[in-house]
């Protein structure tokens, strides 16, 4: 006989504008650094700025991809890593989860914020 039982809900979450701002504050401060440079960092907008993906010795080129680091573009990391498909360790996928249901980004590390950013972009994790 199991001692656990297992529930799928659906929720509808309102999630702010700062939540995700911090996210990626998270993101630019300190996760994603050894892999991009930002480009026109603003913390107050929804377009926080653009992101050089960096070459195999660290320096920004005309070919490295690049992408602008919105808002947007952070909840959809976001709803990336809660996908159970989604390869991450069941622990970031916590951390996003309850920033999310908090709508507090204060469970987001510098790590956590990184690999939402990865999830966003690259629909996986790249680098680290």
């Amino acid at each position: 006989m199991s001692d656990t039982h297992t529930i799928t809900i659906s929720l509808t979450l309102q999630i702010s504008e700062e939540t995700l701002r911090d996210i990626g504050s998270a993101a630019v401060e300190g996760g994603i650094g050894y892999w991009s440079e930002i480009e026109g960092y603003d913390y107050e907008s929804s377009n926080m700025g653009v992101l050089y993906e960096l070459d195999e010795c660290g320096n920004v080129t005309a070919r490295n991809r690049k992408f602008n680091l919105t808002t947007a573009e952070i909840l959809q990391g976001c709803i990336r890593v809660l996908d159970p498909n989604f390869k991450v360790c069941e622990s970031i996928r916590e951390y996003v989860k309850l920033a999310l249901i908090e709508d507090d980004a204060g469970n987001v590390d510098a790590e956590v914020a990184d690999v939402i950013v990865q999830a966003a972009w690259f629909n996986e994790i790249v680098y680290g």
